[in-house]
């Protein structure tokens, strides 16, 4: 009965830590995002995985490697990042012809709390499963930023351990903050991109930290076109 309580005690404690990390108690809505409806006009094809779009714990055990990585709920902003990626889209070539395709294959958020939470040595490196390839540092209010081009075969390597893709090296993160680390791969009038985002929780101050790493990648996906 004690273990089961102290279990249900760290649970709680975790959920508050998350929510207090994040920012965000419920549904945000992006400030910078306005008339939505004008991008109608693009053209969506949505093939993400079903399991991309809904919140998921990899683990609430302290000694698991996945403790404390979390697949991050679409809802959790508005609008959702596929809507917000059409929006800039149609914002970069929405006037171009032929009419714009927009294809998703995956658009995934995830955080990572680790050393946050367990305040403990991080021992999971990304770049050795899926062979990241540096984009560019993205220019934003937030140190440790950056893009990264993705190995699409390593990316799928991984969907049974799929906390793996919250993992951050020591090279990228060397003060191991809490980080959201953004994946998109679309297609878009045949040209497929796929690519990597990792923005720290710190955050600029009139910024919400999932709506700017949401930005952030979008605006590093959207470059490679």
């Amino acid at each position: 009965m004690l273990l089961i309580k102290e279990d249900r005690q760290m649970k709680t404690v975790l959920a508050v830590l998350v929510l207090m990390l994040a920012g965000c108690a419920g549904q945000v809505v992006n400030p910078n995002v306005t008339d939505v409806g004008r991008s109608r006009s693009i053209s969506v094809v949505d093939r993400r995985p079903q399991a991309e779009k809904q919140a998921e714990t990899f683990s609430y055990l302290i000694s698991n490697d996945a403790y404390a990585t979390y697949r991050v709920d679409e809802d959790a902003v508005a609008p959702p990042g596929t809507i917000l990626l059409r929006h800039r889209a149609y914002e970069k070539m929405g006037a171009q012809q032929p009419a714009v395709e927009l294809v998703v294959h995956h658009f995934v958020v995830y955080s990572n709390l680790q050393t946050e939470l367990r305040r403990g040595t991080f021992g999971g490196f990304f770049a050795g499963a899926i062979g990241a390839v540096v984009v560019s540092q993205l220019p934003t209010t937030v140190p440790g930023t950056g893009c990264a081009s993705v190995d699409r075969a390593g990316f799928e390597s991984l969907a049974s351990n799929e906390y793996r893709r919250a993992l951050y090296s020591l090279q990228e993160n060397p003060q191991n903050v809490s980080v959201y680390i953004v994946f998109i791969d679309t297609e878009i009038n045949g040209k497929r991109v796929f690519t990597r985002t990792m923005m720290p929780f710190k955050k600029a101050s009139d910024t919400n930290s999932l709506v700017g790493a949401l930005e952030a990648a979008v605006g590093c996906q959207l470059a490679q076109y």
